[in-house]
């Protein structure tokens, strides 16, 4: 069945008659969705601008902020020990001669390997 040019021309416009109303169509959705998301955004980040609470991130509840107070307080104070134990040990490493240092840590690392080995055994077998 041989086509000449005109029969090909009207078969082309009928095709793209036909597709145009739906790719039109589909245009007017994602035009929809690209503004919907757009608009989603725009909410998001007013939102993530706008504190959620109280000054400073407190709460705006005054028991909350209490519980939330007294619950910095202990994070603070428990670091403070831990910061000034720490210190103490430190204090103490460093007034240790350097023999005693390298003793302790070949001792650490014997150790160690001590316990990796029978991990590997058990692997083997």
């Amino acid at each position: 069945m041989a086509h000449n040019g005109n029969e090909t021309g009207k078969m082309a416009q009928m095709g793209m008659a036909a597709m145009l109303p739906g790719m039109v169509y589909m245009l007017e959705l994602m035009q929809e969705q690209v503004q919907f998301m757009q608009e989603q955004l725009m909410a998001m980040q007013r939102q993530a601008k706008s504190p959620k609470s109280g000054k400073g991130g407190w709460p705006a509840d005054a028991e909350a902020r209490s519980a939330e107070q007294l619950r910095r307080r202990a994070t603070r104070e428990r670091n403070q020990k831990q910061a000034r134990a720490n210190a103490k040990r430190k204090q103490s490493w460093d007034a240790q001669p350097a023999k005693v240092k390298k003793a302790r840590i070949a001792a650490m690392l014997a150790g160690r390997l001590a316990k990796k080995v029978p991990a590997m055994e058990k692997k083997a077998a």
